[in-house]
Parts: structure tokens; sequence; C-alpha cells
């Protein structure tokens, strides 16, 4: 299933705005006419993945490699090491 952000319009004439699970646009408008509601626009719902995430920069990435090379140095276990990094991290 897709989640869609909609915007229909209800039997009185009012234009509403939502989000509705369905297997396609055509789903989704059936599913909206089952609740009296005329669809006016759909867009599927951009879900982002672990790959989809923003790259990191140089000089980011320099900085962990250097983080995990002095936590090496320091006897810090890896599996440690990179719990540490991701707590440290200002972004998830």
């Amino acid at each position: 299933m897709i989640d869609f952000n909609y915007r229909a319009i209800t039997a009185e004439g009012r234009t509403i705005s939502g989000r509705q699970s369905a297997t396609s646009e055509a789903d989704l408008e059936a599913r909206l006419a089952r609740m009296q509601l005329e669809l006016l626009q759909a867009k599927p719902v951009r879900t982002t993945t672990l790959f989809a995430r923003k790259r990191l920069e140089g000089k980011e990435l320099i900085n962990i490699f250097i983080h995990l090379q002095t936590l090496s140095q320091a006897g810090v276990p890896l599996f440690e090491s990179l719990l540490d990094l991701r707590d440290s991290a200002d972004t998830p």
C-alpha cells in the first residue's frame, strides 16, 4: 500500500485535506467515494529509506574516521566505537 496526501471536496462543498493508504490513486478515489468525498488531488507520500538520506560532506566523513582511529588506538572495540559515534552525532 502507498500513503497518499490528498485534497477532496465534501458533499457540502467544503475542501478537506488528509492522508490515506491505498494500493493506487484509483483505489484512493474509491475509498474516498465511500466516505462521500470527491478526490481533487492526490500525491504519493515520499518515504525516506536508509539509503536515501543526505550524503555526508567530506569534512564530516573525515571527522568520523579520525574519531574511529582515536578510539581504535585507545583499544576500544569497533562496535563500542560505532555506538559512541552514533550517540555523539548531531543528526541521526
